[in-house]
């Protein structure tokens, strides 16, 4: 066998010289016999690699090398290499990766509690075999462990301490194998923001399972970590942690650690911990010059003496205008007043409003996003993860809002309605999404796919686009060009904070490559942009003007990682990056979706109804109050 693998051996294994006895010798024919596998099964040749390692362990039944390598080929390489396990002594049946092939097998073989009692047998594994087995040990884990514990969570008769206990520990197991096989970012996208095989749950048990294992955690893992607290707006913990870590020159930190606490100390206007981060990173060796330069432009604005000149741009789905544009632009036009600021609106949208109908496979959330606040907890999702599981609680309630949603229709208001509900001079945009659609069509069918996935963007884009020829008409018109633009969703409300200072820095020399945006966890997280709000630059405007364009390459494009970032904030920041431009995210700039809204009659109709019906059952008392306090609001 020696001979037949002998164009496999390590160079250096010719040139062993010293005289060995019959142990050592045994242990090293032993290795040179497996490194030729290995290295058959590296050259491609998985079959003959396979073969050569059942001989092996067949020879030497007790070495569980061959038997690890043999694992290896069928968990990482193929599926289809059939091992007989019952020739495998105990001994080796008890290493760590061993039993985890071992539960695999019993699980897939429909043995369910043999398949539990050997995960729970499962020891510490090396590093090696972690990354090699990280992707069977998470679905055993995830299988096995985590499904039923979030199934029992999401039941109202079971015991929900002891389900939450198991969750806990299943994701406990979960964090460290992905930090291990350094996939813990896919990871915590993976679970967040959360929900889990259909099943929503807090935040909070994801951030508690890493606290627990934060000594455990690599570099990387802590600085995953740091950006969840981050995410999250957990921020005193967050800062807690990040102190502790800059406070410490010894503390290994990763590019990921830095920019997370860098994102931190702005939100926080913490110029100390913001500095002593930057100092930190500038030690840092980064192979990414665009990330590594993110850290360093974060250019502080100068102020202007003289009044802006202000481009309002409303771009867009419009959900209810005749209530939420009016409101909006208001909200824009107090903001600036004070700053003396001359400002143009434009309004880029669709023919017709939208209204998104509810559908029984919705999250909790969305039934009470169409509610008065008084009646959200009785739709949270403590009564069911999504439509169905509320329905099998609150019928009355759930057929209602199901027969109110499917009774909206979209409207087209005529140009004339629209114009009343903008500033006097404002100029409109109307688009055609059967355009987008065939622009999308037209695409090579290797990208048409993607395309159709990413079409809501692709819809965004357009209306952004649209905005540029109405902002360039206003400057013809008044012989004047903008110092900003302030890019806003039609559709928002309840806007807090004032775009003034943004507008102003924007404008400065130091803020003219800065794109401004609104906050929003997910996007951070996933290291993309928020779309909703924006503020730039003059200059900077004509690269969002243009984002349409930019999509539409790149999702045509060969260079794999730009397509890669094509989805929803990805692609933002993306366009951001590549233009020269630096995201910031501005948290102080507070907003909701607008959702339609039930008929409060509607709703207490239902919830009589609900009352009359569980009439003995704590659901009555629940029922009563909500009504109750539905009445009381006015």
């Amino acid at each position: 066998m020696i001979r037949q693998l002998n164009g496999h051996l390590p160079a250096s294994l010719h040139e062993i010289s010293a005289p060995l006895d019959v142990q050592s010798w045994d242990a090293a024919r032993r290795d040179v016999l497996r490194w030729a596998a290995v290295a058959q099964r590296d050259g491609g040749d998985l079959q003959a690699a396979a073969d050569t390692l059942k001989k092996l362990s067949n020879i030497w039944p007790d070495e569980p090398s061959f038997w690890l390598e043999l694992l290896v080929i069928r968990a990482r390489f193929d599926p289809n290499v059939d091992i007989d396990m019952s020739a495998c002594p105990a001994s080796v049946k008890n290493y760590p990766a061993v039993t985890l092939f071992l539960c695999a097998q019993a699980h897939q073989a429909g043995d369910a509690d043999q398949a539990r009692e050997l995960l729970d047998r499962i020891g510490p594994l090396d590093p090696v075999s972690a990354r090699a087995f990280a992707d069977l040990h998470q679905t055993v884990v995830e299988t096995l462990k985590l499904r039923p514990a979030l199934e029992a969570l999401s039941a109202t008769n079971m015991d929900l301490g002891q389900a939450r206990a198991d969750a806990l520990e299943a994701l406990e197991t979960l964090v460290l194998i992905a930090d291990t096989s350094e996939a813990l970012r896919p990871f915590c996208r993976s679970v967040g923001f959360f929900n889990i095989y259909g099943f929503d749950h807090p935040a909070s048990i994801l951030i508690e399972a890493m606290e627990n294992v934060r000594d455990r955690l690599s570099v990387s893992g802590l600085g995953v970590y740091l950006g969840l607290l981050i995410a999250l707006r957990l921020d005193d913990r967050a800062e807690t942690m990040a102190r502790d870590l800059v406070a410490r020159p010894e503390a290994p930190l990763s590019f990921e650690m830095l920019r997370a606490i860098v994102l931190l100390a702005a939100r926080r206007a913490d110029a100390e911990l913001e500095n002593e981060a930057l100092r930190r990173a500038e030690r840092l060796s980064v192979d990414d010059p665009v990330r590594h330069a993110e850290l360093h432009q974060r250019a502080r604005s100068l102020g202007l003496d003289r009044p802006l000149r202000v481009f309002i741009g409303l771009f867009g789905q419009m959900r209810d205008p005749d209530q939420v544009i009016p409101a909006l632009v208001e909200h824009l036009q107090q903001s600036l007043a004070p700053s003396g600021a001359e400002i143009r609106f434009g309004l880029a949208t669709w023919p017709q409003t939208g209204f998104r109908p509810l559908s029984l496979d919705d999250s909790a959330g969305f039934f009470q996003q169409v509610v008065p606040p008084p009646l959200r907890p009785m739709l949270s999702d403590q009564h069911g993860a999504d439509g169905h599981r509320l329905r099998a609680v609150w019928p009355e309630v759930v057929d209602a809002l199901m027969d109110w949603s499917g009774s909206q229709t979209a409207r087209t208001p005529d140009i004339e309605t629209l114009e009343g509900l903008l500033p006097q001079g404002s100029r409109i945009a109307l688009g055609n999404e059967d355009a987008v659609r065939q622009c999308v069509d037209q695409m090579p069918p290797a990208t048409r796919s993607l395309a159709r996935e990413q079409i809501n963007q692709l819809k965004m884009w357009s209306r952004i686009a649209d905005l540029g020829p109405l902002a360039r008409a206003f400057e013809v018109e008044d012989a004047r060009p903008f110092d900003c633009c302030i890019l806003v969703r039609c559709d928002l409300v309840n806007l807090k904070g004032s775009p003034s200072a943004l507008a102003a820095r924007s404008a400065s020399a130091h803020g003219r490559t800065i794109v401004f945006h609104d906050y929003d966890a997910h996007a951070e997280f996933i290291e993309g942009s928020g779309d909703r709000y924006m503020v730039a630059s003059r200059s900077a405007a004509e690269v969002l003007f243009a984002g349409f364009d930019h999509y539409i390459e790149s999702l045509q494009t060969d260079d794999q990682p730009l397509r890669e970032r094509v989805p929803c904030h990805e692609g933002v920041q993306s366009l951001l990056f590549v233009s020269g431009l630096t995201p910031e995210p501005v948290w102080a700039m507070g907003y909701e979706i607008h959702r339609s809204a039930a008929p409060r009659q509607t709703l207490a109709a239902a919830l009589r109804s609900e009352i009359e019906a569980s009439r003995g059952t704590s659901r009555h008392d629940e029922a009563t109050a909500a009504l109750a306090a539905l009445e009381s609001v006015r």
